[in-house]
């Protein structure tokens, strides 16, 4: 297992799954793993590209940790610190995304996930 410090004091993490910016996200994709394998989620992604536009006009390109179909939904999910849910662009492409329809969840390593969606042009955070 090979290491390389990052931005947030993470380190990179490369193993027999792959390569993921922290220990926290190479342990949450294990437990994904478990969970798809038990059929409580489908069609398990890494590193998705999802190009975010609106009214046609392309805003930003946005590369998620997984995806995945959640009783026939499509969860985008993020591995995050505390430090990196709060940083400024994070919380714009987490708004975007959930502006734009998706079901945005956000995994912590205190095991809690934040699920944000949007009803009635409000957003809801589901904990």
């Amino acid at each position: 297992m090979m290491r390389r410090k990052l931005k947030y004091g993470n380190s990179k993490i490369t193993n027999s799954h792959g390569s993921f910016d922290s220990k926290w996200e190479s342990q949450r994709y294990i437990q994904l793993i478990l969970l798809e394998r038990a059929n409580l989620i489908s069609d398990l992604k890494r590193q998705e590209k999802i190009t975010l536009k609106v009214m046609g006009t392309e805003i930003k390109k946005y590369t998620s940790d997984f995806t995945y179909f959640e009783n026939d939904e499509l969860i985008i999910e993020d591995a995050k610190s505390l430090p990196t849910s709060k940083s400024r662009e994070w919380i714009i492409t987490r708004k975007l995304l959930t502006a734009l329809g998706y079901t945005v969840r956000v995994s912590f390593k205190s095991q809690e996930l934040i699920t944000y969606i949007v009803k009635n042009n409000k957003q809801i955070i589901l904990k």
